[in-house]
């Protein structure tokens, strides 16, 4: 018999839900999926209902054989660092899933959990990240480089 995995998903990611689904049932495990089981958070009602859910998710969590985080956020980091807490087994999909990782992972609203997401990606991955932190913009993304020639365009005369 299978696994019950919970699945650590940001709401950002609810495009793949599906995709998220299929994955942890194509390993014959069953996916418990807080997205799923509480739709509130959807229609704008999270905030009301936020401490219950939380509760909530985290009682799954301790039911669950394991879990895996697929995705950057905060609650997803909360739950990854609770399972830990609590001794269950880990694993990460967030290179697979996650097309912001690396911008998030260094985002300075994150920093918090920094430690968190040092254990999910390796110390040297985010040192790395970190370092080139300048390349991205205040919301995270990858800021282009400018062509040399720009920066110096020929007089005309």
């Amino acid at each position: 018999m299978g696994k019950l995995i919970y699945a650590a998903i940001p709401k950002r990611l609810t495009y793949c839900l599906s995709e998220i689904n299929r994955t942890i049932t194509a390993e014959g495990n069953l996916p418990i999926i807080t997205l799923y089981a509480f739709p509130i958070q959807e229609n704008g009602h999270y905030e009301k209902f936020r401490l219950e859910i939380k509760r909530a998710a985290q009682g799954m969590v301790e039911k669950c054989d394991e879990l895996l985080i697929f995705g950057i956020g905060r609650g997803s980091l909360k739950d990854y660092e609770y399972a830990v807490e609590k001794g269950k087994p880990v694993g990460s999909l967030i290179k697979k899933f996650d097309m912001e990782w690396e911008s998030k992972a260094i985002h300075d609203r994150y920093k918090e959990y920094r430690h968190i997401i040092e254990q999910i990606v390796g110390k040297s991955v985010l040192e790395e990240l970190l370092a080139q932190k300048d390349k991205f913009d205040k919301n995270g993304a990858i800021i282009p480089e400018t062509p040399q020639r720009y920066l110096n365009p020929p007089f005309i005369y």
